[in-house]
């Protein structure tokens, strides 16, 4: 049997339930999207960027597709692309980078436009930000390497990437009777052990704790660690990167952990712990703290990916959906029924809605009061003090990269939630991410998503200025809002807690995109980042005796 190439990797993408594409159009790529657009139960999406596509479709394989995809151009396209691709294998999440790529016709030494160094510098540069990376110039092998990226992506939850010579896009491929798809080999023989030795630590303790990480989130997994706290009867934290993902209403929750800046009791429960039990959490300064890397590893059981460790005791090749599956199942498990201060979810009241200066307190209560009632809205969040105000709402799903903390995030993420999955973001960010990626914006009237924008005015890298004041963190000042107005959606300059709060309720009424420009006074950060700042001034010093 045979089929042409681009209907082969279409048709294996949406047998995943990929429905959108995201992009930039180039020439070497463009006929492989006009044969997307063909397809009328798919949607290409083409954004300004390749930068904006890249995050738009790690966001829409974050907010619940199987996948992301993303296609682009060769060299320029690709290579303009790399930063999104890092944070994706840096954060867990799997995407598919399809880009063009020059024909397979040899060009007799004469250099192609956008090529680097040579025809296989793309490839090489990609092979060191995902996990697997091919050309697909062979008409007898490129359904079996399509199929084996897809399974990578997967079973990784992580990159892929995937080159399209421009002369195979309509071309005739083999697709085979029979083929062997790509699966991690798990040790069961070591993954019973691991489980074992871990059942025997959690009953040993006094005092365990489970800490949630993202790997729970991308591989829904959600369900197995409630059991399984349920089962534990243990106090359960989240890491920074995994807010969200356990349900903020359980009466085990006790809330997310970020050492010093941890919100009240959580860290005094985490690092009394005599068994602190990771699932799925990337132990990185970022993601647990500065802090947390100075604790006792002899207290740790870390599960992430395809490896544990306990103690001092390594396994590879384990599985953490199969150790979740060992300990519901374990007849050794006995509640602990540890004896901890359960967390009260805190029920928001309006602050006083002064004409004083608006402060991040401000911006942070009236949006816990607001998303109190309007649980539907998917938080999103970029780097900068952004990030940390979104650690004091109390929202019940939060995107945002908390480890990897690349700026320019949030906007184009928020189109790939809302076109691609349908769900509304409230988006939350600062005058320097906007800078960077903002304009993607302008497609809302284009898809016709209506996004709530938060844009916290400071002109400056405020948190940059926060931990090294230096002129170089100044910005430019744009007029934001009235850039919003000027691309189609509603824009709002806000200077005191009475004009935020109006303009919030307005914009959740409207269908079209909205932009509230909060106008900040310098130096107002949240008391989340002064604590966060601390932490890391407190282990520079550590670090340097």
């Amino acid at each position: 049997m045979k089929t042409t190439l681009s209907n082969a990797l279409i048709d294996l993408l949406s047998a995943k339930g990929v429905s959108t594409f995201f992009g930039v159009p180039g020439d070497y790529i463009v006929q492989f999207c006009l044969e997307i657009e063909k397809r009328k139960n798919l949607k290409f999406v083409p954004l300004s960027t390749e930068a904006g596509a890249g995050f738009a479709a790690q966001a829409y394989a974050r907010s619940g597709a199987s996948l992301g995809v993303v296609c682009v151009t060769y060299g320029v396209g690709g290579l303009s692309m790399i930063n999104q691709v890092a944070c994706a294998y840096a954060e867990m999440t799997p995407l598919v980078v399809i880009s063009g790529g020059p024909g397979r016709q040899p060009q007799e030494g004469l250099l192609l436009h956008h090529q680097v160094k040579s025809p296989r510098t793309q490839l090489k540069i990609y092979e060191e930000v995902t996990e697997y990376a091919a050309v697909l110039d062979n008409p007898e092998t490129a359904y079996e390497e399509i199929c084996r990226a897809i399974d990578v992506a997967l079973e990784t939850m992580r990159p892929v990437y995937l080159e399209l010579p421009r002369d195979m896009v309509d071309q005739e491929i083999l697709v085979p009777k029979e083929m062997t798809r790509f699966k991690i080999s798990i040790d069961q023989g070591g993954l019973e052990e691991a489980s074992q030795e871990m059942v025997e630590q959690i009953q040993k303790a006094e005092r365990p704790v489970l800490v949630v990480g993202i790997e729970v989130h991308r591989r829904r997994l959600r369900e197995q660690v409630v059991a399984l706290a349920e089962k534990l009867g243990c106090p359960v934290a989240s890491d920074f990167l995994a807010r969200g993902t356990f349900p903020l209403n359980h009466s085990q929750y006790v809330g997310t952990y970020l050492g010093d800046a941890s919100e009240s009791g959580v860290q005094e429960i985490v690092e009394g712990s005599d068994c602190l039990i990771l699932l799925g959490s990337l132990m990185a300064d970022t993601n647990l703290s500065y802090h947390f890397l100075r604790m006792d590893p002899n207290k740790i059981i870390h599960a992430l990916g395809h490896q544990m460790t306990i103690r001092h005791h390594k396994y590879e090749n384990t599985s953490l959906p199969l150790l979740l599956e060992k300990l519901l199942t374990s007849p050794k498990i006995r509640s602990k029924k540890s004896k901890f201060k359960a967390r009260q979810l805190p029920r928001f009241s309006l602050p006083e809605l002064t004409d004083k200066p608006v402060t991040t307190r401000d911006i942070v209560q009236i949006t816990n009061y607001f998303l109190q009632n309007e649980k539907q809205l998917i938080l999103i969040a970029d780097t900068g003090d952004s990030i940390f105000i979104s650690y004091e709402i109390q929202a019940d799903r939060v995107m945002a990269p908390a480890f990897y903390a690349t700026m320019g995030f949030a906007i184009p993420s928020g189109l790939g939630v809302q076109i691609g999955r349908g769900e509304r973001p409230i988006i939350l960010l600062g005058d320097g991410s906007f800078q960077m990626t903002g304009l993607e914006i302008s497609h809302c009237s284009r898809y016709g998503v209506n996004p709530i924008v938060i844009l916290l005015n400071n002109e400056r890298w405020g948190m940059l200025q926060s931990i090294l004041p230096a002129n170089y963190n100044n910005l430019i000042p744009w007029s934001y809002s009235e850039m919003a107005r000027l691309w189609g959606g509603d824009g709002f300059l806000v200077k005191t807690p009475r004009e935020f709060k109006e303009a919030l309720w307005k914009v959740y009424a409207s269908n079209r995109f909205s932009l509230i420009e909060v106008l900040l006074q310098p130096g107002d950060i949240t008391e989340t980042l002064q604590k966060y700042i601390g932490d890391l001034q407190k282990s520079r010093k550590v670090n340097s005796r």
